[in-house]
């Protein structure tokens, strides 16, 4: 008698998921096309959430640039800091993973160009092997740009990452809003620098207040 409840007990632990194997036999098809919504569901999440933080970089950089801040999807009315960001910004529908990496790329090499001003590197040699984007960036907040111009550009070095690394995260908006968000951060940058070259003229100009020994 205890053998049989045994046995009875072990056939139920098993009836279950031989109903679910049976079931995923039978309804293979349906199961199949289940999962590709859902994968795609997890894919228009993830192209919205790239949309909208690069919509929310863009805000804050035309916030710091001083421009005014565009409606979403609205054509910028500011001139572009460089002509190829237009150009970008034109193939968005056809490849918007290029136009993010294409603009980041803008941003990074004005950012090197902030650095060798900022902290008094020789222009004529090269950039230090190990000073990466994001280090440099937290080099800049260091030698005076705003704080919150960093942690934005740190989230966008993200975004830029994401593009690169995450297959199918891009929309066409999502690339032009970052484009946007890039030209932002380039005037921001170039008024960064600017500020350092007129203090530097500023101190080359002022005499030196300490009394010459006659």
């Amino acid at each position: 008698m205890e053998i049989a409840k045994i046995v009875l007990e072990y056939l139920k632990v098993l009836v279950w998921p031989g109903i679910t194997v049976a079931l995923a036999i039978i309804f293979k098809s349906d199961v199949r096309q289940l999962l590709k919504r859902l994968r795609g569901v997890r894919a228009g999440g993830a192209e919205l959430d790239f949309e909208e933080r690069a919509r929310e970089e863009r805000v804050t950089a035309q916030e710091e640039a001083g421009e005014a801040v565009e409606a979403p999807g609205a054509t910028s009315s500011a001139a572009a800091s460089a002509p190829v960001l237009v150009a970008l910004a034109d193939v968005a529908d056809a490849s918007p993973e290029a136009v993010v990496l294409g603009s980041w790329r803008l941003v990074e090499q004005k950012i090197v160009s902030a650095a060798y001003a900022a902290l008094g590197w020789d222009p004529d040699q090269p950039r230090p092997r190990r000073s990466t984007t994001r280090m440099l960036i937290e080099e800049l907040g260091r030698a005076g740009l705003d704080q919150r111009a960093v942690r934005s550009l740190r989230r966008m070095s993200t975004l830029r990452n994401q593009a690169a690394h995450e297959e199918g995260t891009v929309t066409a908006q999502g690339a032009r809003e970052f484009a946007s968000a890039c030209d932002g951060w380039i005037h921001v940058l170039d008024g960064f620098m600017t500020g350092i070259h007129l203090s530097a003229d500023y101190d080359a100009e002022v005499p030196d207040p300490t009394p010459q020994n006659s």
